[in-house]
């Protein structure tokens, strides 16, 4: 394969190994949710709780689906500086990955 990795199965980048893995789906931690995009402050520490434990697990890789934050000029056209609230909470998601 391209990757440098072998595989029987014929899969690029997919190793066999005889050691079970595990991965992990994280849906929706939509930061601003719980406050109504007043605050969130208290997500991004249940977000970092969450990564905590998920490191403790050693998954090979984690998916993050649905929405990642509130804030969302679609939805919210009327609330005064929405797309400043949104970059703010998409900076603390990643943010909160890294602590």
């Amino acid at each position: 394969s391209g990757l440098g990795v072998e595989s029987s199965c014929g899969c690029a980048g997919v190793r066999d190994d005889e050691s079970p893995w595990t991965f992990v789906v994280v849906a929706d931690p939509q930061l601003g949710m719980m406050w109504n995009n007043e605050k969130w402050a208290e997500e991004v520490d249940l977000c970092r709780s969450a990564w905590a434990e998920l490191n403790a697990l050693a998954p090979r890789f984690v998916v993050v689906v649905g929405d990642l934050v509130h804030a969302n000029e679609e939805l919210y056209p009327s609330v005064p500086n929405v797309t400043q609230i949104a970059s703010s909470q998409n900076d603390d998601f990643i943010r909160s990955m890294s602590a």
